[in-house]
């Protein structure tokens, strides 16, 4: 299957982006493996949009329960970086996330070319930084569903290593 991330094939790789600010609500990690195997990259323009997607509806402390074997990876580009901690405060978001101003992480990855409707909230799904799939975050059971299947494909790659 191939699908055209910002005039790119599946498997190609996406530019992260490491020297970024970090917010993060009270208590939860600044840490951020950008070298991880198996990582979930979420681009979220807050000036554009409201932060309702990472709210406690969407299950954010569960998904983090469930699969700490998987990076994700936020870049929020938006002016007020204060108005930005607050409402991730008030959401007790539990995941940090990078405070990206320019839009350097869609300018570089040349995300305005995507043919995706929503330009202003993208989720991808990595492999060794190389985007593999769309992330389903606005349909929990089914993004989940997705995790799930990572970590299991993880798990029989591992069986063989003992």
């Amino acid at each position: 299957m191939f699908f055209t991330i910002a005039c790119k094939k599946a498997n190609e790789p996406l530019t992260l982006p490491e020297n970024l600010d970090i917010v993060t609500a009270k208590g939860s990690s600044n840490e951020i493996c950008f070298d991880c195997d198996n990582q979930v990259v979420v681009y979220f323009n807050y000036d554009k949009l409201m932060l309702v997607p990472f709210s406690k509806v969407f299950r954010w402390d569960e998904t983090k329960e469930k699969y700490p074997e998987i990076t994700f990876i936020f870049y929020f580009t938006g002016k007020d970086k204060e108005t930005l901690k607050k409402e991730l405060e008030k959401m007790s978001f539990p995941y940090p996330v990078l405070h990206d101003p320019t839009n350097s992480f869609y300018k570089t990855n040349h995300l305005d070319t995507t043919s995706l409707n929503n330009k202003h909230f993208m989720a991808y799904i990595l492999k060794h930084q190389r985007a593999k799939s769309l992330a389903n975050l606005g349909m929990v059971d089914l993004f989940h569903e997705q995790l799930d299947k990572i970590v299991a494909k993880e798990a029989l790659s591992m069986e063989g290593v003992n």
